[in-house]
């Protein structure tokens, strides 16, 4: 069964080694991207730089009780309606996961469910 809970400080490292991984295997396909975000360092400071957004957010799926995905995102108020974004470093989903796993996190993120 997985475990949806709110994103806390407390994942970011977790989250980071996720997003290490994810990474990883992009560049297998990609080889030209850059090196650095296969970097735990460099992933957990990404993560940690989108959870730091002021009007910011997120989730994360456990199974077992070990992060499978999360989802961060960030609230933006612009002139035609509030619009939420998730870049690059706010998401990331373990090898093997089904994608369905990060699309309730982004059911649950966007109010949803």
């Amino acid at each position: 069964m997985t475990e949806i809970l709110p994103f806390t400080e407390q994942l970011i490292s977790e989250a980071g080694g996720l997003l290490d991984q994810r990474h990883a295997r992009n560049q297998r396909l990609l080889p030209l991207l850059p090196e650095r975000f296969s970097e735990p360092q460099t992933a957990q400071k990404a993560v940690q730089a989108v959870w730091g957004k002021p009007l910011g957010g997120g989730y994360a799926a456990f199974r077992n009780g070990q992060m499978v995905a999360y989802l961060l995102g960030e609230v933006v108020a612009q002139p035609w309606a509030r619009c939420g974004y998730v870049t690059l470093p706010g998401y990331a989903l373990a090898e093997r996961e089904d994608p369905a796993v990060l699309q309730e996190v982004g059911w649950i993120l966007h109010g949803a469910v």
